[in-house]
């Protein structure tokens, strides 16, 4: 895959560099939650620039086998996406 776009912050701070970028089932994608709320992601295998909060839960998965925490910006603290583990890997899917 060629690289994609770099993910930023609304602060501007680099989240995870373009060379990150990964097909997992798409390198974008959209989902709901359960309240009704749609988020758009692109997945990355590494976020530098994140932090992971929270506790992992596999409840309300978006990709099967995966637990999943919040990620937040190292640099101000905002909510910046997930961050999803299995056994075999971890992946960032994080709002554009």
């Amino acid at each position: 895959m060629s690289p994609g776009p770099a993910a930023h912050c609304r602060c501007g701070a680099e989240l995870a560099p373009a060379d990150e970028l990964v097909d997992i089932g798409g390198s974008e994608h959209r989902f709901t939650n359960r309240a009704g709320t749609s988020f758009d992601v692109r997945c990355y295998t590494g976020a530098p620039g994140c932090t992971a909060g929270g506790p992992a839960t596999d409840e309300d998965t978006w990709f099967e086998g995966h637990t999943w925490q919040r990620a937040f910006c190292r640099a101000c603290g905002v909510h910046a996406g997930w961050v999803f583990r299995s056994k075999s890997r971890v992946f960032y899917a994080l709002l554009p």
